[in-house]
């Protein structure tokens, strides 16, 4: 005699402990809940987990339930912005990333995003948050580069929260990032390096600028090289190391890839500015008596041995070589010559830039006065590495020859920032659609 029909068991709750999982067609992805008592307060513990698999939600509750048994849960929606990006600067600290793109992720984080955004949960940050903060950062007149970079750095920690599954989604992918100012390098013209050189004629950095002009070499990468790594018999010097500042202080690194690590042949100006500075160390060598100490062996020091930082340079020799560029065009404008024009002027030039309006004594006796056209516009230490690339496509060097000398970590990189200066270029794809245009009109009869 059969037994009594058993009736199907109805689909209940999960387990008491073992959390539920589900598809959310909101966010596209697999949620998870489980109770974990209450707080202090009394207050239900109920976290939720996202992930693109079952298995991974799961894995997520396993690893909750075992942080409470621990003693040391939090719930993922009590995790502020400020401690989610603490914890990716801690990830990303050297070796793990490069010293100067470390030092630049920390001062983003810790100027920009936590002082703005870190009371946040982070489970709170949604696309309006961000716009709104991206205003606030326009309406501080940050530079373009700089709001820039200041998203990218929040993006970049607010994917490492999706792939912790932190948040579901990121909210900087839908947000109205800014955008780069796509301004073209800047490079200086045949003329304006004329005028610059002449200007820095006698200064402690001349050299420095000359060797820039003729290698390529980042500013951190000729500011940290040691003598050691230079050979001027065979007309060469080896990029093995860079000179970056960490927390304001000045130490050597390693350099910015492995594509960096390089060597460059010296044209004959390069040589003979480094040989000039060879003796002219030896002069200051000789005055700083005891006070001499160059425990790196760099090229270019300060005046008793020690490291010269961007800052430094940008401050006083730069800075004082664009003013007298200035007063030499504008000597030309009013007919007077050049060179005794600023030598008249450069014991009163002003440690500030000049501006337009300054005005300059004249060799006749009259007074002058700076225009806009005379002043070199937006020239830094990375202008030098711009125009050496300039130079080389302008005579026809390949991109890639050009590419390797700079120390780019890949060709795209050079093609992006100078393939519009490559002579000829236009031209010659015009000519070659001629060609094909010519071949298509024959097929046609």
């Amino acid at each position: 005699m059969p037994g009594p029909v058993r009736k199907p068991k109805k689909k209940g709750r999960a387990r008491r402990g073992t959390g539920s999982i589900y598809w959310s067609q909101k966010h596209q992805c697999y949620v998870g809940q489980i109770s974990l008592g209450t707080d202090a307060n009394g207050k239900r513990i109920r976290p939720t987990f996202y992930g693109k698999t079952v298995a991974e939600v799961q894995r997520q509750i396993d690893e909750a339930k075992k942080d409470v048994l621990l003693g040391q849960y939090v719930p993922p929606e009590r995790i502020t912005v400020e401690k989610h990006f603490e914890d990716w600067l801690r990830a990303k600290r050297p070796p793990n990333t490069a010293t100067t793109t470390y030092n630049k992720y920390r001062s983003i984080v810790h100027n920009q995003i936590i002082p703005h955004l870190g009371r946040f949960p982070l489970r709170e940050l949604d696309h309006l948050r961000l716009n709104a903060f991206y205003e606030l950062l326009a309406e501080k007149q940050l530079s373009q580069r700089y709001q820039f970079d200041v998203a990218n750095v929040l993006k970049a920690g607010l994917e490492d929260a999706v792939r912790k599954n932190l948040i579901p989604k990121n909210p900087a992918d839908v947000a109205a990032a800014p955008k780069d100012d796509d301004k073209e390098a800047r490079f200086l013209t045949e003329d304006e390096i004329q005028r610059f050189l002449v200007a820095a004629k006698g200064l402690w950095m001349e050299q420095f600028f000359v060797v820039l002009l003729h290698t390529g070499l980042r500013a951190g990468e000729a500011l940290g090289l040691p003598w050691s790594d230079v050979d001027l018999e065979a007309a060469t010097l080896t990029v093995r190391q860079s000179m970056v500042e960490v927390n304001g202080v000045p130490t050597i690194a390693g350099v910015k890839t492995k594509n960096s690590r390089r060597m460059i042949s010296l044209p004959a100006q390069a040589v003979a500015a480094l040989r000039q500075q060879w003796r002219k160390q030896l002069e200051a060598k000789l005055a700083a008596g005891p006070r001499w100490n160059n425990p790196h062996n760099l090229v270019f020091s300060n005046t008793v041995g020690g490291f010269m930082t961007r800052s430094n340079v940008y401050r006083r020799d730069l800075r004082r070589a664009l003013n007298g560029a200035a007063v030499l065009k504008a000597a030309e404008r009013y007919g007077c010559d050049p060179q005794i024009t600023l030598a008249l002027n450069t014991p009163h030039l002003p440690a500030r830039p000049l501006q337009a309006g300054d005005g300059i004594l004249l060799p006749d006796g009259r007074q002058g006065e700076i225009l806009p056209v005379d002043i070199m516009e937006n020239v830094g230490l990375h202008t030098f590495r711009h125009t050496h690339a300039a130079l080389l496509l302008s005579q026809g060097v390949q991109l890639y020859t050009v590419s390797r000398r700079l120390g780019h970590a890949s060709i795209s990189i050079t093609a992006d920032l100078y393939g519009h200066l490559m002579p000829g270029v236009d031209e010659a794809a015009a000519s070659a659609m001629e060609v094909i245009g010519g071949r298509l009109a024959v097929e046609d009869r």
